[in-house]
């Protein structure tokens, strides 16, 4: 889905409410964005990295964050 004002994510205040269900058996892989404008020049990505991460990737991986102990398949 495109939201209409993706490009200025970043200069405002975001909550965002999600529930993600990753199968139990899904791989190792990248599974996917939540949320995110990744093609803009300041670009912010939420999304489920490998080993079922969480991820913050903003501006453009300026910032590059994973949690560590968190799965989420």
């Amino acid at each position: 889905m495109l939201l209409p004002e993706t490009k200025n994510l970043h200069f405002n205040s975001l909550t965002v409410c999600a529930v993600i269900k990753v199968p139990k058996n899904t791989s190792a892989d990248r599974v996917g964005i939540i949320l995110g404008n990744y093609s803009a020049s300041q670009c912010i990505n939420f999304e489920v990295h490998t080993k079922g991460r969480l991820r913050v990737f903003w501006h453009a991986g300026q910032t590059d964050f994973y949690t560590k102990t968190v799965d989420v398949r």
